[in-house]
């Protein structure tokens, strides 16, 4: 579901550019409301960016970065384990996003 009115109300007082997270793939279940849950932030027009560290433990985290991929996020790789993930939108406004894209 979307966020209500005051849920969204709090997002655009405080701002967050950049979502950190680690080790969150750990529950498959869980996938579709995380994506969602991204999918609301990134649409909040605040959130430019999902940086993420993982460490494939389970052979079912690909799930994850299809579900991203079909629900139009890019993603980059940063090396190890780091990966961001944004919009083609937030991307086209962003330099350093630009240069994820272009490097890839």
């Amino acid at each position: 579901g979307s966020l209500d009115t005051a849920k969204q109300e709090q997002i655009h007082a405080n701002p967050v550019r950049i979502v950190f997270a680690s080790d969150i793939l750990l529950y498959v279940s869980a996938y579709p409301a995380l994506v969602e849950t991204l999918k609301e932030l990134f649409a909040s027009g605040e959130v430019v960016e999902f940086l993420m560290a993982w460490n494939r433990r389970i052979s079912a985290s690909g799930t994850f970065f299809e579900m991203m991929r079909e629900q139009g996020f890019k993603c980059h790789h940063h090396g190890q384990c780091i990966y961001s993930f944004f919009t083609a939108s937030t991307a086209a406004e962003d330099v350093y996003l630009q240069g994820l894209v272009e490097n890839k």
